[in-house]
């Protein structure tokens, strides 16, 4: 449904309403690979406890404003605004191809919700010569995938050390 009729009815959009959409739309992920990892958390108390902290987290729901809620959806989601390059933000023309900065981009393999095919059209068409893909591996005792490369044991050995590397080396104050 468009987004006007969804916040003209909740008005701020429900962050339970954010989850039974994000379950409807990726259901192997939201609800399948959660208990998956649940399952393969068993043998490990540190993966158990991690997961066990997804979990929870996920239950910290906050409303996403009616105006943020329709913008995302509509301009971003279903007319890719900023992909095509006519996205105005302050009056300003927004799209990849502007991005001057270094861009590093974090990326699950593996992810449905946010697959590779989702992210580097992006990183490709990002306007800097300075950009670097660090690909996530995923981890056991995370819940939710996208959130591994945050939280997951694997992630913190072996991709944040390489984060903070790269953050370091575009350092100013280095």
């Amino acid at each position: 449904p468009p987004a006007r009729l969804v916040t003209a009815l909740l008005g701020n959009v429900p962050g339970t309403f954010l989850n039974t959409v994000s379950m409807l739309a990726s259901p192997a992920g939201f609800l399948g690979a959660r208990w998956a990892d649940l399952v393969g958390s068993m043998p490990d108390v540190r993966a158990l406890h991690t997961h066990l902290l997804v979990e929870r987290w996920t239950l910290d729901e906050l409303p996403l404003t009616r105006h943020l809620f329709e913008d995302v959806v509509e301009l971003l989601f279903r007319e890719n605004r900023f992909m095509a390059g006519t996205l105005t933000i302050g009056g300003r023309n927004v799209a990849p191809a502007a991005v001057d900065a270094p861009v590093l981009s974090v990326i699950d393999a593996g992810s449905d919700l946010v697959p590779p095919s989702a992210v580097l059209p992006f990183h490709d068409a990002v306007g800097s010569s300075d950009k670097r893909v660090l690909w996530y591996e995923g981890d056991i005792g995370v819940a939710l995938q996208h959130v591994g490369m945050l939280v997951g044991r694997r992630a913190h050995r072996h991709v944040w050390p390489k984060i903070m590397q790269w953050m370091h080396s575009h350092c100013e104050l280095r």
